[in-house]
């Protein structure tokens, strides 16, 4: 990191200036560092860090570059000062449905995006969706209470809008994709993106093993079941972007799903271009 900021301080003080300014970019994939670099670099060079998600919106993805060019850019060309707003993460609507087999991690990623969210003072929800579920009997048609849970996430959903919640991050498990205008509607209509974690089997093992270590019966059953689920979420292949958790914390992990949601967008990708972002 101190030879690369080395080298980029020595790059910009050898750069022309435009209208008196320096600008940097710094680009690259989530957890690469970019935020740790700008802020160091800032530091060395007596320079202001703009971040670009104070201008992307969950609501528009794509428009950002025309306001950061005419209330950052143009008046720092001109030589006046910069102001701009912060994008208004209070008023953004939207829906995160994080998909996976047993053991993929989909739970403890769904806190860590809570936990970026809150630092965002987003209005959220974290629902995990096994434990809207839990009933016993279940019907024989329906052998993991699945319409329960629909009536459940209608209800919560309402709940908690009622309450100033507009984000919405859900964790289950999406095997069929008629399923997945169904989870939209039981949130009001809001934007729903599907990603899919993944992890390579022996890590699933790992994983299941240190979950069920006193529960043999369950451990098996665990086991068989995120083979099944894998098998099927791989060929229905419904989901608008996976991320790989094998090697990941599951911080690094919740950051590239909020990334690679809004990059999605922005390339016109979507699975669902009706929708709105």
């Amino acid at each position: 990191m101190d030879n690369n900021l080395s080298r980029i301080q020595n790059a910009v003080a050898h750069a022309p200036s435009i209208s008196g300014i320096k600008i940097v970019g710094i680009d690259g994939p989530s957890g690469s560092g970019k935020s740790t670099l700008a802020g160091k670099l800032a530091f060395l060079l007596k320079a202001p860090v703009i971040q670009i998600d104070d201008f992307v919106s969950w609501n528009d993805f794509s428009g950002w570059w025309p306001r950061l060019e005419a209330q950052v850019l143009d008046p720092l060309l001109r030589r006046q000062p910069a102001v701009y707003q912060q994008r208004d993460w209070e008023s953004d609507e939207f829906g995160v449905f994080l998909n996976g087999t047993v053991g993929a991690g989909k739970t403890t990623v769904a806190g860590c995006i809570g936990r970026i969210l809150r630092q965002k003072a987003v209005a959220h929800a974290i629902i995990d969706l096994d434990s809207i579920r839990q009933a016993w009997p279940a019907p024989p048609s329906d052998r993991f209470n699945h319409e329960l849970e629909m009536v459940n996430l209608a209800s919560l959903v309402e709940n908690y809008a009622d309450a100033g919640v507009e984000a919405f991050v859900l964790a289950g498990v999406i095997e069929d994709a008629t399923e997945i205008p169904r989870y939209r509607k039981a949130l009001g209509g809001r934007p729903l993106k599907v990603c899919r974690i993944t992890a390579d089997e022996s890590v699933l093992r790992t994983r299941l093993n240190a979950r069920h270590q006193n529960d043999p019966d369950g451990l098996l059953w665990h086991l068989n079941r995120a083979i099944e689920l894998e098998n099927i979420l791989v060929k229905q292949s419904l989901d608008d972007f996976m991320v790989d958790s094998s090697d990941k914390s599951a911080d690094v992990v919740a950051r590239e799903v909020l990334e690679l949601a809004a990059r999605q967008e922005r390339s016109g990708f979507s699975h669902l271009p009706h929708l709105p972002a």
